[in-house]
């Protein structure tokens, strides 16, 4: 069991997770503070989202750990480069797409509270996008 619990604490794309869920909280509590609108029925559905991806992130690692499951095979070259994982489970495909969810919405809270975000930045998150996303319909996958 302590070995179980050692390799979730290890996992690169939980603690991704973690971080993230965390500064988008942080960053949507300062905008909601700015824009005068904190408001508890938003907040609350925001942290049962959060929560709902910690779940997730629980159960796709539980899963991991019964099914060892290799999704590398499947994925396109160009993401693979970007990820850096040699060995993706559920965990890190679900993760990876968590993280970048929780991303995009810190990068559009830091644009309402007016903090700066480097203009490649965002040309690069928009061209990846729109290209990943080509690609996706493209392969007929929906």
């Amino acid at each position: 069991m302590d070995l179980f619990f050692s390799e979730m604490a290890d996992n690169p794309v939980l603690k991704a997770i973690c971080i993230s869920i965390v500064a988008d909280t942080i960053f949507g509590f300062l905008k909601a503070l700015k824009n005068k609108n904190l408001n508890s029925s938003f907040g609350i559905n925001g942290a049962l989202r959060k929560c709902g991806i910690l779940v997730a992130s629980l159960v796709l690692f539980i899963s991991d750990t019964l099914i060892n499951i290799n999704l590398l095979p499947f994925l396109d070259e160009n993401i693979l480069s970007y990820v850096g994982l040699s060995d993706i489970g559920l965990t890190e495909f679900f993760g990876i797409l968590f993280v970048a969810y929780e991303c995009l919405s810190i990068l559009s809270n830091m644009d309402e509270l007016g903090i700066p975000i480097p203009k490649g930045v965002k040309s690069f998150l928009s061209k990846w996008v729109s290209e990943h996303s080509e690609n996706i319909r493209n392969k007929g996958i929906h």
